[in-house]
């Protein structure tokens, strides 16, 4: 775990909660602790194995002990309760021009929009005009805005990526001779649009896991192929890369 995917955890609960409409200053609290930890200037790891959270500026007792959770168990149950209570890829709708969290919870406690996509639907069929505070004209730039999102890349939205991942991961998990298979890259960082499905797998054993792989029916074509990585273009349209790596001692 880096200082800056630390950092970008924290910053998930601060947008989550200010989707949910939680106290101003607890949301504060995990947004100075993030950017603490991107300006760290050693490994939050080090950090805590000295026993110095708490000088870490913005780092008090609640946060300490949310990083310690972190450090040694490799999750968090707060950020786990939160996504259950508010979806995640209601995120990816603050990338929008002109929408912030209130109108993100607007739009899907009285909308039922989710993500990017709902959230297009919804504008381009006139559903979110008559909400309080959005006319025909802010419903207009909520368009506007999600072109020019989807002028600026071509890039997978992350609720259509996540659900092609999970998929994947799946069957990887199956195959003989795989220990533990994550995704990794913009996925893992829950980014709002993805390139490129990255997944990375444990095993002793690459060969066989590679050669299921890259043989899998719903590959379109090989981009490249190696022992310990591979990258192919999916009939679907995404490309997903593979690294297989052995198990940590």
């Amino acid at each position: 775990m880096t200082n800056t995917e630390m950092a970008q955890i924290f910053t998930r609960i601060a947008g989550l909660m200010e989707i949910k409409g939680e106290n101003l200053y607890k949301i504060l609290a995990y947004r100075r602790a993030a950017e603490s930890l991107t300006a760290l200037g050693e490994d939050i790891q080090t950090v805590y194995q000295q026993g110095r959270l708490k000088e870490v500026p913005g780092v008090g007792k609640a946060i300490a002990e949310k990083i310690e959770e972190i450090l040694t168990t490799g999750r968090l149950e707060f950020l786990e309760r939160l996504e259950q209570e508010v979806p995640p890829t209601l995120l990816e709708l603050l990338e929008v021009p002109d929408v912030g969290p209130k109108k993100v919870a607007l739009f899907w406690r009285q909308a039922g929009v989710t993500n990017l996509t709902e959230l297009g639907l919804a504008a381009r069929a006139g559903k979110l005009r008559d909400l309080p505070g959005i006319g025909e004209k802010s419903e207009a730039r909520i368009v506007a805005g999600l072109e020019a999102l989807a002028r600026r890349s071509k890039r997978m939205l992350l609720g259509t990526a996540y659900p092609i991942a999970q998929t994947w991961l799946a069957w990887i998990r199956d195959l003989p001779g795989v220990e533990a298979a994550e995704a990794a890259g913009s996925l893992r960082r829950w980014k709002a649009t993805i390139g490129d499905l990255d997944i990375v797998v444990a095993s002793r054993e690459p060969g066989p896991i590679m050669e299921a792989f890259t043989h899998h029916a719903e590959i379109e074509r090989i981009l490249g192929q190696g022992e310990n990585k591979s990258s192919v273009q999916l009939r679907s349209g995404p490309n997903i890369q593979l690294w297989i790596q052995p198990p940590e001692r």
